[in-house]
């Protein structure tokens, strides 16, 4: 072979080995690109046993802590402020002075509402009497007599008299001895009372003796004795009697002339209110007790003022007990014991209306106000024990309360509930944001399954529980579904199961499976880098 023949096949030799040389390399690289950019179809299938254990639910959520008792006080007026005797951070007992302020404004205040309370109950007083006085009673048992005519509908008014009612029990005979007797005649004396035209003497006594100077027609000085007896029945108003006394040394003592006899007690009734007449409960000459409904008289606009003067007296008392609060703020002391959160005062400043003075909290025990879901509010009763953690650090607290109403809200409701906290260390800030946690159900010895094990299919009956049975021919209690879900092997059968608790991992097994069946769980695929 010539040279140049020779030299033409090296050329295409070399030719040849770069063709091949470049589709290597674009084979090599489009065989990474594939396998950079697409996954492997090999996936790993994973099983899981159902096992007998213990599952325990857990609820929780986070919340705010605060002071069970709180409380500040809110000036209502202007005040210069003249003393402060607490700091932010004190333990203070309630009642332990805080600070002083003067407020002129607070002391006018409220002595306008002291006085505007006190007249106008002084006016209902007045309309309440007027309305008790429209029933006329017997002030005592008596006898009625002089009894005005009345009739239903007839307009009495105040003033008015209505009857006269006495006594007539007792009589009293008023004589006149002469002053030569004054030493021999003392309070509490017999006395014999003769009544002419009853031809009777009756047993009386000496009630009162008046020292008066009345001069006879001879010219003979007299004092006034007041004797008092009994009546039989028969005697009345009117009747002339005298009286005879006996001395110590037995001198027959007798009075300067005869008197008549009086009831012992006599009374005008008159009316004390104006209305018209709606009763009448008299007659003379009655014998009535004490108490007894003589005249009943109707209201006239009594009623509709006494209804708006009360209006009145209720809205003058807040604002008198108003402004006593009001005062009373500026010379405060604690409401609570616990520690003094906020002072915003200054001494020699003026304290507007409207500024929080102090406040103060009792953080010995805190509460944190709960939201607590429904599908978990069954699990969660007052007295369980709550974990609570704040920065990491944890605390134990108790459920309080929980509501019986929830809240509906973005289709989920929740029920508020309260967890209270001990925090006699303090370690536990008033405000401060916390997680809460509480178990609230337990099993022990179930058949659990992870929860990704159990599977919601739809079948001809609807939506079923199922979880994926692995055997090696269909289970008796396999049903038929409408579609397998991705990845599930063709030995898995699907069987309906009934569900109970459930934690964050595993749930409750019923029935449907048995302690030892494998079931499918789910499908783990794997990437090229897997490789």
């Amino acid at each position: 072979m010539d040279a140049n023949k020779k030299r033409k096949t090296k050329r295409i030799v070399r030719r040849i080995i770069i063709i091949l040389i470049a589709l290597i390399l674009v084979a090599g690289i489009v065989f990474g690109l594939v396998k950079l950019f697409k996954k492997d179809d090999n996936s790993d299938i994973i099983y899981d046993v159902v096992s007998t254990g213990s599952i325990v639910t857990t609820v929780g959520g986070s919340g705010v802590a605060t002071a069970k008792d709180s409380a500040s006080i809110t000036l209502l007026s202007d005040g210069k402020v003249d003393e402060i005797f607490v700091k932010e951070g004190d333990l203070v007992e309630a009642g332990a002075p805080l600070y002083k302020i003067s407020s002129q404004a607070a002391e006018d205040k409220l002595k306008s509402a002291e006085e505007n309370y006190t007249d106008i109950k002084k006016q209902v007083a007045e309309i309440e009497k007027q309305r008790s006085e429209l029933n006329i009673k017997t002030p005592y048992a008596g006898i009625i007599m002089n009894a005005v005519s009345l009739e239903i509908g007839d307009t009495v008014l105040k003033g008015d008299p209505i009857c006269t009612l006495v006594d007539n029990t007792k009589m009293k005979l008023s004589s006149f001895f002469s002053y030569s007797y004054e030493s021999m005649i003392k309070v509490g004396q017999a006395v014999t009372v003769s009544v002419p035209s009853q031809m009777v003497s009756l047993p009386g006594k000496v009630d009162s003796v008046y020292k008066v100077q009345r001069v006879s027609d001879e010219g003979s000085m007299l004092f006034e004795v007041l004797i008092v007896l009994d009546n039989p029945g028969i005697l009345t108003e009117g009747m002339k009697a005298s009286a005879t006394l006996v001395s110590d040394s037995g001198e027959i003592i007798t009075p300067y002339e005869d008197s008549s006899l009086e009831y012992s007690r006599k009374t005008d009734i008159k009316a004390k209110a104006t209305g018209p007449v709606e009763y009448i409960g008299m007659r003379n000459y009655d014998a009535v007790k004490a108490g007894v409904t003589l005249v009943k008289l109707g209201e006239s606009d009594t009623e509709s003022e006494l209804l708006s003067l009360n209006n009145k007296l209720k809205t003058a008392k807040e604002s008198f007990e108003a402004a006593q609060e009001d005062l009373e703020k500026f010379n405060a002391t604690a409401p609570i014991s616990g520690t003094v959160l906020s002072v915003n005062l200054t001494i020699g400043e003026t304290a507007k209306a409207g500024t929080v003075a102090i406040s103060i909290a009792d953080t010995s025990t805190m509460i944190v106000n709960i939201k607590i879901d429904e599908k978990d509010v069954s699990y969660v009763k007052a007295g369980m024990p709550v974990t609570i953690d704040q920065w990491g650090t944890p605390s134990i607290g108790t459920i309080e309360s929980v509501s019986l109403s929830g809240t509906y809200e973005n289709g989920v409701s929740t029920f508020p509930g309260v967890v209270t906290i001990d925090n006699s260390d303090g370690a536990l800030m008033s405000g401060s944001y916390v997680n809460w946690k509480v178990d609230g159900n337990q099993s022990e010895n179930c058949l659990i399954l992870p929860i990704q094990s159990v599977k919601y299919v739809e079948t001809e009956e609807g939506p079923k529980t199922v979880v994926f049975v692995q055997s090696d021919s269909r289970p008796d209690n396999a049903i038929e579904i409408t579609s397998k879900p991705d990845g599930v092997p063709d030995d898995c059968y699907p069987v309906p199961v009934t569900v109970g608790i459930s934690d964050n991992f595993s749930v409750e097994i019923l029935d449907g499976v048995s302690e030892g069946d494998t079931v499918f769980t789910q499908v783990r695929k794997q990437s090229t880098w897997d490789n």
